[in-house]
């Protein structure tokens, strides 16, 4: 009879066999793993540094090509706007840095920034349309007609007539800045400056990254901004520009050149966050003033780089 010692060692035995087995196959299979592993991380590494060098060699190379840009800015951008008088208006994504860099390209072109307008998110959302429906009510001269539509199109109809006065247009100075004054109060806008007078003769829209949210309500602010940059188009040339982010989907850039009808109007530039995108803007600016159009910058739509021939 089997008793409880004999049951003891068999189970002993058993778990020595299973011991001894993984110490056996450890040390068969521990050099060639070893040896794998060793030399894939070695192969990793060696990737690793190529690719950082590449990555330190196109930074250089962008980095001359933008010095070069810069250089030759003055160069090519002069006498290009001469005697144009500019409005500025960004959305609330726009580069502040990138605006002021843009301005100074302006001035060197020859043109006069009569003001800059920084649009306000409240402006584009549709839970606040009350309001601007509102102030359109309010600060609209009785005798001055805008088209019927929504009430972001309504709004881009009022603004477009008192930051842009069109030729014809019996809107005075003051009516000008007293619609001007009521965006403002009511937060929907800023202003650079004490007043805009409303004798722009080129529009530079800059916009920023695609903002987060959903895109329904992405959707709809777009919508909202369009309307704003098809009511300027019908009074002067104007260009649309932003970083290639712009770009994404949700982005104001994107949904202008996803537009078939304002893409054949209105001109944009994707790179304006680089100095070859901002000399691209003002030539752009340059173009409109020619009756021409055309997508410039490196992402999704571009025709190439900037208007072409250069000056």
């Amino acid at each position: 009879m089997i008793d409880f010692r004999y049951h003891l060692v068999s189970i002993i035995a058993v778990f020595l066999a299973l011991a001894v087995g993984i110490v056996v196959g450890t040390t068969a299979l521990n050099g060639p793993i070893a040896d794998n592993l060793q030399g894939s991380i070695s192969s990793l590494s060696a990737n690793k540094r190529q690719l950082q060098g590449e990555v330190s060699d196109l930074r250089g190379t962008v980095g001359r090509d933008n010095d070069f840009t810069t250089l030759i800015a003055g160069t090519v951008l002069k006498g290009e706007l001469t005697g144009q008088r500019v409005l500025v208006v960004s959305t609330p994504e726009a580069d502040q840095g990138t605006r002021d860099t843009v301005r100074k390209n302006l001035t060197i072109a020859g043109a006069t920034v009569i003001g800059q307008v920084r649009l306000r998110p409240d402006l584009f959302d549709p839970a606040k349309s009350a309001i601007v429906d509102g102030v359109v009510a309010q600060v609209l001269p009785s005798e001055v007609t805008i088209p019927a539509g929504s009430s972001s199109e309504r709004a881009a109809a009022t603004l477009a007539t008192a930051l842009v006065r069109r030729t014809g247009s019996t809107v005075t100075a003051a009516q000008s800045q007293k619609m001007i004054g009521g965006f403002q109060g009511a937060g929907l806008l800023d202003i650079d400056s004490d007043g805009v007078p409303p004798t722009a003769t080129l529009v530079l829209m800059l916009t920023g990254p695609a903002p987060g949210g959903k895109p329904t309500d992405l959707k709809a602010r777009n919508a909202a901004a369009l309307a704003l940059v098809q009511a300027f188009d019908a009074r002067v040339g104007i260009v649309l520009a932003g970083p290639v982010t712009a770009l994404d989907p949700g982005g104001l850039l994107g949904a202008l050149r996803d537009d078939s009808v304002l893409a054949q109007r209105v001109s944009t530039v994707d790179s304006v966050d680089t100095p070859r995108g901002q000399v691209a803007a003002v030539l752009a600016l340059h173009q409109q003033t020619k009756d021409g159009v055309g997508s410039y910058g490196d992402g999704r739509g571009a025709q190439g780089p900037a208007p072409s021939p250069l000056p």
